[in-house]
């Protein structure tokens, strides 16, 4: 169960790359801000933000398949509340701009709630060991 949350959200963090995070209006400007769409697109900022939670879906993922222990469920929980507060950093900053979240912003919130989930699950009920 653990493993297949971590795979459904690196599937989100891979699709929230294409989609716009946030919405601001500057005056009579709009500017739309996302990683590879938008009018001011800023891809370094965004990439080191959800690092975290890539990193924890790829870790739960890719690792998880061959065992989801509690080691791995520990290492995914610490790095989804990384990159969840890393994320809830940029959604607060953005807010006393005046900007609004879309939908790439939704899917990383996303992504950081099924890792959190999935390291939850692998930390508590690990997988046994196989002899």
């Amino acid at each position: 169960m653990a493993k297949k949350l971590c795979l459904a959200a690196l599937a989100l963090v891979i699709l929230s790359l294409f989609f716009p995070w946030h919405h601001v209006e500057i005056g009579s400007l709009k500017v739309t801000q996302g990683i590879f769409v938008g009018d001011e697109t800023k891809p370094d900022a965004y990439l080191i933000i959800l690092a975290p939670v890539f990193l924890a879906a790829l870790l739960g993922g890719l690792l998880g398949l061959k065992r989801f222990g509690r080691g791995l469920g520990i290492t995914v929980t610490i790095f989804s509340i990384i990159g969840g507060l890393l994320l809830f950093m940029i959604q607060d900053a953005m807010a006393e701009k005046g900007g609004s979240s879309s939908m790439g912003a939704y899917f990383g919130i996303l992504a950081v709630f099924l890792t959190l989930a999935g390291g939850l699950i692998g930390t508590v009920k690990p997988e046994p060991k196989k002899a």
